[in-house]
This record gives structure tokens, C-alpha cells and sequence, in this order.
């Protein structure tokens, strides 16, 4: 196998390549399957339930103690 110096520096342009090669990605993705609090939390900051609102970043750190 002969691997070109500018092939090298840039695995991005494997990683391209790979998937036009193939027409898929080099890889099996998978999804992470999220836990009850997770979810429960998405779905209140999607209600907006439990946020912390603030004008600036000062005032932010205060509110949330840090």
C-alpha cells in the first residue's frame, strides 16, 4: 500500500474519500438511547420549566452560585 505524504497530512481527505468510495460512512453510527432524566429534562426546557434567565453573564454565575 502506498500512502501519498498529502494523503497523510490530511485524514480528512481518507475519511472524504472512504465515503464516496463506499457511498456510505466507514462506519456503523449508533444512537445513544437517552434515560428517563435526560428526557425529562428536554422536555421542561422545551416548557421552559426550571431556567435560569439572566441579562448578562455576571448575573448568571450569581443566580446559579458560581
Amino acid at each position: 500500500m502506498i500512502v501519498l505524504t498529502h494523503t497523510a497530512i490530511y485524514p480528512k481527505r481518507i475519511f472524504l474519500n472512504q465515503c464516496i468510495n463506499s457511498g456510505s460512512l466507514p462506519f456503523k453510527p449508533h444512537i445513544k438511547i437517552l434515560n428517563e432524566k435526560t428526557i425529562k429534562t428536554f422536555e421542561d426546557t422545551d416548557k421552559q420549566i426550571g431556567l435560569t434567565i439572566s441579562n448578562n453573564i455576571k448575573e448568571m454565575f450569581n443566580k446559579l452560585g458560581i
